[in-house]
């Protein structure tokens, strides 16, 4: 492969087809959609048999999950322990809140009912 073959595709600066920019003046040319999905592949291969077999050697051998530590002071579990915590709404408090809207729900419908509503 030659240098002229690693260049970067060049194409002519228009601002409308009709108005031209001078010659020496160009921008890269626009990257097509299948170029960009290539890249992505290449960047997203899937683990071969043998790549997964060479990964559980090395771990097996070095034992990574020996050396990992949770945390060790009470704040850090308390903030560990709000990691998966993403909005509340299935929490303690939200579930308590929950059974006393039905109850009262329950009993708006009994009183409305007992007065002919």
């Amino acid at each position: 492969m030659s240098n002229s073959d690693n260049k970067i595709k060049t194409i002519p600066y228009a601002r409308h087809p009709e108005e031209q920019r001078d010659e020496g003046s160009h921008v890269p040319a626009p990257r097509s959609f299948t170029d960009v999905q290539d890249d992505k592949d290449r960047k997203r291969r899937p683990w071969t048999p043998a790549r997964r077999a060479a990964q559980a050697a090395r771990c097996c051998k070095t034992r990574p999950f020996d050396h990992a530590t949770g945390p060790k002071t009470a704040m850090g579990k308390a903030a560990s322990s709000r990691n998966a915590l993403k909005h509340g709404l299935y929490g303690a408090d939200a579930q308590a809140l929950r059974a006393l809207l039905r109850v009262h729900k329950d009993f708006l419908r009994s009183t409305f009912a007992r007065m002919g509503g």
